[in-house]
């Protein structure tokens, strides 16, 4: 499943991601550079923010609480 992230505050205003979430993977998002979508010049954002994974078609966001 291809998603579109488009950033519409902070840091990276106005910038766009593409990532392809495919079925049992986590396409992982957060401050650390080895995020798939990684924003390492937003402090409010953790390391390891959240993922998105594709549960039988239906996109999934989780925070990982950190």
């Amino acid at each position: 499943m291809k998603v579109y992230l488009d950033v519409v505050a902070g840091p990276y205003q106005g910038e766009h991601f593409k990532a392809y979430v495919t079925s049992g993977v986590k396409t992982t998002i957060g401050r650390a550079p080895d995020n798939d979508i990684a924003f390492p010049a937003t402090p409010t954002v953790s390391n390891h923010h959240a993922y998105l994974t594709n549960q039988n078609g239906v996109l999934v966001l989780i925070d990982n609480g950190s």
